[in-house]
């Protein structure tokens, strides 16, 4: 099963890092708008409503601003998450808190 999310395994870590943020980015924002069009519609708008209540917040400056906010902690949290399973939870344990303490 090729999986979309991990599409490039094979490749350079920046490769999965920008295309899991691309795809973590991209839904987001279809999530966003659904949840819009959703409120407007159990609001009684209607699907004009609906329709017009995406538009309206798709277009506004706060809408926008979210949008780069997330797409920066996005990229941080895959980068982050794709280093430590390159590298090894035990290791990345390791390099924050040093060495556990052995017992015995």
């Amino acid at each position: 099963m090729i999986s979309l999310i991990d599409k490039f395994p094979d490749k350079p870590l920046i490769w999965g890092v920008a295309w899991k943020t691309l795809v973590y980015w991209l839904l987001s924002i279809l999530f966003q708008l659904v949840e819009t069009a959703v409120d407007q519609l159990l609001d009684g708008g209607g699907l004009a409503g609906a329709i017009g209540g995406v538009v309206e917040e798709a277009s506004g400056s706060r809408f926008i601003l979210v949008q780069m906010w997330l797409l920066v902690l996005l990229a941080v949290f895959v980068t982050l998450q794709q280093l430590i399973l390159a590298v090894g939870t035990q290791r990345v344990r390791e390099m924050f808190f040093g060495p556990g303490k052995s017992t015995g």
